[in-house]
């Protein structure tokens, strides 16, 4: 190589290198302005939210309500939150983003240590500009941690069967493995294909690199064996419906992401799944909608395999593999929604990246714009992705009406007492966790105050539609202690789907009730 071509490499190189950068940051100010443009708490993060105010720390390892599962540290780090910072939703997503971001910055640096260039700008492109990585980074939802705790194996493995022989980061991989899968149900997938990888170079190493990598694989089956039992637990736990525990619950909710029972389906199933959301990245659908991230990311493999670089190939592409082993076993679903494959992310930017940039190089001559073209695209993507959340800031507007809802209802009721007339299973997630972290003194199913006989006024909450007891009305069990009691205000919220068909219509009143 001439002086001359090592000087326009370095150049293409750094050219790069600030197309990985201007994607860092159009990534992080995506993350970052969705977060500040706080969104409305919606269902999900309701569910799982309502587990915080009423267990302590351990209390959260024995089983979630609402048909919830999540990684211990995970609903540690959001019990935390909810103790020193409040309820509110950007309280309780403020450790979702930091993992998020924190992710985002860790697989740009390595894609970078791995192939700097243009593979690695585009593999850090398609990571920062996705709409699953952006999205997960700003929900009450562990799905942001998942691919933090990808990125915090991945990192330290990569080097560690780059250079074995020091066992270093062998050791630093068997720090980093148990505490990620602490964080993350599916990092177990990632522990493993780090755990695989590593052997085929420590274990012919020397003393020191054996001992490392025994110490990795005590540490993660430890890791994995709580974890593990977490998870037992939270399944086993009751949902509130008759005989049904919340691992039934998951079956259902995860079915698409399990094989077919019947050997003809499976195949279809396998293709749907690996061209679908799993591979969205930057954008998919499903059934087929990511088959051009699906192809890259094939290019990239074997663009890896023809380079014989086995050890990095099955540190990328084994946690796929045991994914899909855990979704014939049932156990964890795979390619079904691109918010439960994050702890795959990692792995499917780099090898898209590679791949496209494979790809790119292959190309003849007149496709040179083609590498700018598609960065251009990608940043696109980005800033786009910012600008439509900012004009379009929620996509179910039925959350917004909550929302607004229980803004108008909180602040009526102020600091007085609120009887909902329905148990906290019968009423929408959102009403109650905003009841159960409002100023307001709430009692549940129809039940009056203990100082009931003392006070002169409170509000009656009643979603329509929604089963109540059968004991007497609040107003009536006040009447009959002092027929004194008497309606004195009235308020009314109706929400008119626009799609009956996929979600009910809503109403919602509240009665003021006073003692003249």
């Amino acid at each position: 190589m001439t002086a001359d071509s090592t000087a326009t490499s370095r150049h293409a190189t750094g050219r790069w290198l600030t197309v990985a950068w201007a994607f860092l940051a159009i990534g992080l100010c995506w993350r970052v302005g969705r977060y500040l443009l706080d969104f409305p708490i919606w269902g999900d993060e309701a569910m799982v939210a309502l587990n915080l105010p009423g267990r302590d720390y351990f209390g959260l390892l024995h089983g979630l309500d609402h048909c919830q599962v999540a990684p211990p540290l995970w609903l540690w780090s959001e019990k935390a939150a909810f103790e020193l910072l409040g309820p509110s939703t950007l309280s309780l997503r403020l450790a979702p983003l930091m993992a998020g971001c924190a992710a985002l910055v860790l697989h740009g640096f390595w894609a970078w240590s791995l192939a700097p260039g243009r593979a690695a700008a585009l593999a850090t492109g398609l990571m920062a500009v996705a709409i699953w990585p952006a999205s997960m980074s700003t929900l009450i939802k562990p799905y942001s941690f998942d691919l933090l705790a990808a990125m915090l194996i991945l990192a330290p493995a990569t080097r560690a069967i780059a250079d074995p022989a020091s066992a270093r980061w062998i050791a630093v991989t068997a720090i980093a493995a148990p505490m990620a899968i602490l964080l993350s149900f599916p990092a177990m997938f990632v522990a493993g294909a780090a755990v695989a990888a590593i052997a085929i170079v420590a274990l012919p190493g020397n003393t020191r690199a054996r001992l490392a990598f025994a110490l990795l694989a005590a540490f993660t089956l430890a890791g994995s064996l709580a974890s593990l039992q977490v998870g037992h637990n939270q399944l086993e736990s009751p949902t509130g419906a008759e005989g049904v525990t919340t691992r039934q619950g998951m079956d259902a909710y995860w079915g698409l992401g399990f094989p077919p029972k019947g050997i003809i389906g499976w195949l279809p199933w396998f293709l749907g799944a690996i061209t679908g959301q799993m591979m969205a990245f930057p954008a998919g659908a499903a059934n087929g909608g990511s088959t051009l991230t699906t192809l890259a990311f094939l290019i990239g493999a074997a663009t890896l395999v023809r380079a014989r670089r086995w050890t990095l190939v099955a540190l990328l592409v084994l946690p796929m593999a045991l994914n899909l082993v855990a979704a014939i076993m049932h156990r964890y679903p795979f390619g079904s929604s691109g918010r439960l494959c994050q702890a795959l992310a990692p792995s499917i930017c780099l090898l898209a990246g590679l791949g496209a940039d494979r790809a790119m190089a292959l190309g003849c001559p007149r496709w040179r714009l083609v590498p700018v073209a598609v960065a251009t695209a990608l940043a696109g993507l980005g800033i786009g992705g910012l600008a439509k959340d900012w004009l379009y800031p929620y996509r179910d507007p039925v959350f917004v009406w909550m929302r607004s809802v229980m803004d108008d209802a909180t602040d009526a009721a102020g600091r007085d007492t609120v009887v909902i007339r329905h148990v906290p299973d019968a009423l929408e997630a959102v009403f109650t966790y905003r009841w159960r972290t409002s100023n307001a003194r709430a009692t549940w199913g129809n039940s009056l105050p203990e100082n009931a006989a003392s006070t002169r006024r409170l509000w009656v909450f009643h979603q329509k539609g929604n089963p109540v007891p059968v004991d007497p009305s609040p107003l009536e069990a006040l009447r009959a202690m002092d027929p004194a009691w008497t309606e004195t205000g009235f308020r009314h919220w109706n929400y008119p789907s626009p799609r009956p068909d996929k979600s009910p219509s809503l109403s919602v009143e509240m009665v003021l009730v006073e003692r003249r």
